[in-house]
């Protein structure tokens, strides 16, 4: 019932944000996401021909930019529950010239593909708003082949005891009047702060990769640790 209840809420917050989504985004990171996102793609090394899934796709950047990084050989599925967002992405999709780009509806918690169908996944700024986060990490665990790699890009708490407070009195104050003053919509991005709050922290993030079989779980921090990146091996 919980998570039926978050997943409609969820929904609801992306359906709301859809038109202004990437504005808002950017100024919220200080347009720092896109640098994260390349970042990770680089670290992921993504092979030329490699078959991707893209979870929590949203308006669709990073499912473009790893489309383009693995080739017209390749293949990259995009998946979001939220219709309004793929219907940016699609838009996206149409411009960018791509023909290796598949969109679909759907809830990554029960992904729609059959065991080893992919050699690396990837999920930025998406778990944090998921029901089920081991749920989901072990969805995605079944469907990477032997070998394969995860990415996961998300907002966090900073490491560091100064700047920790400082950030998460930006997330629940000034991003959600940014939100109301952009898109007309303070309570949506005040889910912002109460989902970074709630997610786990770094250390028990590579924890829960670790204790469901991933390997060579590492992370990194990006400014300070407002962002960080988590890569692991099934």
């Amino acid at each position: 019932m919980y998570q039926n209840a978050m997943e409609d809420r969820v929904h609801q917050i992306f359906e709301t944000i859809a038109d202004k989504y990437d504005l808002a985004n950017g100024l919220i990171s200080l347009f720092q996401h896109k640098r994260w996102r390349r970042d990770a793609l680089k670290k992921l090394n993504l092979k030329k021909g490699a078959r991707v899934l893209d979870l929590c796709c949203g308006t669709g950047d990073w499912t473009i930019s790893i489309a383009s990084e693995v080739g017209p050989r390749g293949k990259v599925y995009g998946i979001d529950f939220s219709e309004k967002m793929l219907e940016k992405a699609r838009h996206k999709v149409g411009c960018s010239g791509l023909d290796n780009v598949t969109l679909i509806k759907g809830n990554v918690r029960s992904l729609p593909f059959q065991v080893g169908s992919f050699d690396y996944a990837t999920i930025g700024f998406g778990l944090r708003n998921v029901a089920n986060y081991l749920q989901t990490l072990e969805e995605i665990k079944r469907i990477l082949i032997a070998g394969g790699k995860i990415a996961i890009l998300e907002t966090s708490k900073p490491s560091w005891p100064i700047m920790r407070p400082l950030y998460l009195c930006y997330l629940r104050f000034v991003v959600p009047l940014m939100g109301a003053l952009l898109v007309g919509s303070f309570q949506e991005y005040y889910w912002l702060y109460k989902s970074t709050l709630a997610f786990p922290e770094k250390e028990k993030l590579v924890k829960m990769l670790e204790e469901i079989g991933f390997k060579d779980v590492s992370f990194k921090n990006y400014w300070g640790g407002v962002t960080a990146m988590h890569l692991g091996t099934k």
